[in-house]
Formats: structure tokens, C-alpha cells, sequence
């Protein structure tokens, strides 16, 4: 019987793929999702990107929560990560189809904190959430059973609890604010499923803005794929 000699030993050691650990989703092109007038390419088609103002939310607690709003008594926790009580502006990226002019979906709804360059993205974490627990290309979001998602204050989930049900769709508009500014919802991306938020920090490690990414476009160009 033969034995494999050595050479031949490294060079199957050389044509095997070395050994990463798993990265779980990227926040990758988030801001490119706000630049109103881009194009972008999915399978055959093309998309033109345009950004509209949702008006102010009202955070009276400064805990934002992210969730389906037929979810909000049961299923919507604030993130650990908190700002300043106040109002802030809520931005809507919509995707609209070059070949069907009447066909959009919400790619992404933003609520800026401050006006400073955005330098990182961190995903957005409840009380008891991990990333070390996250394996490849996973990541902790929100639920969506009712093709909806909102941006509400902790304080105001309770009260907010009912309102989906006198939303009959949101097909035109995508987006609406609701009570003036206690709740900001829109329909969501491709419609059911789990959708992240990441956060923005500027040089300073002060919020920037939160993103809840409706995950229209593949997010992550990880050369582990290749």
C-alpha cells in the first residue's frame, strides 16, 4: 500500500478554504439607501431610490421600540440603546420600479438623532440580546405578521396598541404618522418576516440615527459567499 507522500499532503492543504467564523449580518450600504435619485439593480430589474419625510416622532421617554404595530402588547421591547427625550424627523427610502412606475416598497425608515456624519453601525439590541450568540449572517430584529412596521416610544406602546387595526393597508401612501407623532408606520419591504435596526454613531460614539432596514437588497457582500 502507498502512502500520500508530503507534497502532496500541503498541497491539499493549500487548496482547502481556511477556517472563518461565522460573521453575522453587515450593516452594508444602509446610507446608500438615503440618497434620493440612485438606481439599483435587483435580479432583472432596476429600482429608483427616493426619500420622503415622515414627519417628527415624539420619544417621550427617549426608549425607541421597532416593532409590527399589531405586535405592540405582546412583542416590543425598547432597545437597550437610548437618546434624549424629544421629537425627531423620520425619513422613508422608497424603491420604485423603473418598469412599473405604480410598484414601490419601503426600503428603509430612518430617525436622526443629530445632523454629525454617520462613522459606524452597530445592530440595534433588546434587554438580553447577544451578538456573540449570532451565527453567520443572522441577527436579532423585529417580527412582522401584518406587512407593517413602526417606530413608537416605550411609554406609548400601550396606547398604541390598537391602531393597526384602523390601518386598512398602506399601500398609498407607504407610510403614515399617526396621532401627530406618537407613531410612524409603513409597510414592510416585500411584506412579512424579520427586519434589523442598526444604529449610527458619529467620531464622537454619539446616535446618529436608527435605520430599520426592510432588507429589500442583499445587505451582505461577505467574501465568505464567494
Amino acid at each position: 500500500m502507498s502512502t500520500p507522500s508530503s507534497t502532496s499532503c500541503r498541497c491539499a492543504w493549500r487548496r482547502a478554504r481556511p477556517w472563518r467564523p461565522p460573521r453575522p449580518l453587515r450593516p452594508d450600504g444602509i446610507a446608500e439607501l438615503f440618497v434620493s435619485g440612485a438606481i439599483v439593480d435587483i435580479h432583472d430589474k432596476r429600482l429608483h431610490l427616493s426619500v420622503h419625510q415622515a414627519g417628527e416622532l415624539r420619544l417621550t421617554s427617549g426608549r425607541l421600540v421597532a416593532a409590527d404595530p399589531s405586535s405592540l402588547e405582546f412583542d416590543a421591547e425598547p432597545f437597550t440603546v437610548s437618546v434624549p427625550a424629544g421629537a425627531y424627523p423620520v425619513s422613508i427610502s422608497l424603491a420604485t420600479f423603473l418598469d412599473d412606475p405604480g410598484h414601490s416598497r419601503v426600503c428603509a425608515a430612518r430617525l436622526d438623532v443629530n445632523d454629525r456624519p454617520t462613522v459606524r453601525w452597530e445592530l440595534a439590541l433588546r434587554d438580553g440580546q447577544e451578538p456573540i450568540d449570532l451565527g453567520h449572517r443572522e441577527f436579532f430584529g423585529f417580527g412582522v405578521d401584518a406587512g407593517m412596521a413602526c417606530f413608537v416610544d416605550a411609554d406609548a406602546r400601550e396606547r398604541m396598541k390598537d391602531v393597526w387595526l384602523t390601518l386598512d393597508g398602506l399601500i398609498d401612501p407607504r407610510h403614515r404618522t399617526i396621532d401627530s407623532g406618537a407613531m410612524v408606520v409603513w409597510s414592510s419591504g416585500w411584506g412579512d418576516g424579520a427586519y434589523p435596526t442598526w444604529i449610527g454613531y458619529d467620531a464622537t460614539e454619539s446616535v446618529t440615527c436608527f435605520v430599520a432596514d426592510m432588507l429589500l437588497f442583499p445587505t451582505d457582500n461577505d467574501e465568505d459567499d464567494d
